[in-house]
């Protein structure tokens, strides 16, 4: 696809996408897991971050991906094996979605 046609599928420009992190919005103070839903947790001020599944954060580990994405998945069953790294999504007033590792 060029990308003008990704522009057009996706609202957003190579540019934009590609410089997307002096967008992020960063939680306020700490983020706590919600009582309700492990996969929602909340920062200070009330705004939901989302959970990313483990295998989805496989490329901000210190591991090689491979490793990392393996370990993400054999962790549902080794509990020691999880990953260190957890990813955070949550939408943003304009539309756009900020994320973090923790």
């Amino acid at each position: 696809m060029s990308d003008e046609q990704i522009k057009q599928e996706t609202g957003l420009s190579r540019e934009d996408h590609e410089n997307r992190n002096q967008f992020n919005e960063l939680p306020k103070g700490k983020i706590k897991p919600s009582p309700e839903d492990k996969t929602i947790w909340t920062d200070d001020d009330g705004r939901p971050w989302k959970l990313n599944a483990e295998p989805n954060a496989a490329y901000h580990q210190p591991y090689t991906v491979p490793i990392a994405f393996i370990r993400a998945h054999l962790s549902k069953f080794i509990p020691g094996l999880k990953v260190p790294n957890l990813k955070f999504i949550s939408p943003n007033a304009d539309g756009r979605y900020s994320e973090i590792v923790a």
